[in-house]
């Protein structure tokens, strides 16, 4: 009888434990099918208020930059000297006054062509031949070509274009 006694505590003993660890697993399985659910919501939240701010910066951005082009837009319109090389002091000036900006350059389809910096582009530089010269022409108002890698600063570039008299600013 104390054998059976026995045998049957340990029985029991082992049934509860089982039942025991089948009751945390499933806790652990609840548990974590909760959890994931919850740091999913979080990071959805953070990614649109990421978004969300990035979109407001970036639509600032191109606001300010645009009425900065078309102010360029204006004078390059209203230009009346034959060389573009005249165009350089306002552009120089240009730069001074808007840090934002890295360079504003305008081309003509003769290739002729002036930049607001010191930069000089490599001997055989066509600026008509470029994707981004040959889109602003063909679009209607204000052309934006995708962000890319500046070769001299080595930092991310967004441009704005822009089909004046003669050319693209």
């Amino acid at each position: 009888m104390r054998l059976l006694k026995k045998n049957l505590m340990l029985r029991i003993t082992c049934i509860v434990t089982l039942l025991v660890l089948v009751l945390f697993v499933l806790n652990a399985i609840i548990s974590s099918s909760s959890i994931k659910s919850h740091f999913e919501d979080l990071d959805d939240s953070l990614y649109n208020t990421t978004a969300s701010y990035t979109a407001e910066t970036v639509n600032g951005w191109f606001k300010g930059n645009n009425e900065a082009l078309m102010a360029v837009v204006a004078y390059v319109n209203s230009y009346k000297g034959g060389d573009v090389s005249g165009m350089r002091g306002f552009f120089s000036e240009f730069l001074a006054e808007h840090p934002d900006v890295t360079e504003i350059y305008y081309g003509r389809a003769d290739n002729s062509y002036v930049f607001g910096s010191d930069y000089e582009p490599p001997e055989g530089y066509e600026i008509s031949e470029r994707d981004w010269y040959k889109a602003a022409k063909a679009a209607d108002g204000v052309y934006f070509p995708e962000p890319y890698m500046d070769t001299i600063t080595q930092s991310l570039c967004i441009s704005i274009c822009c089909k004046v008299s003669g050319g693209v600013v």
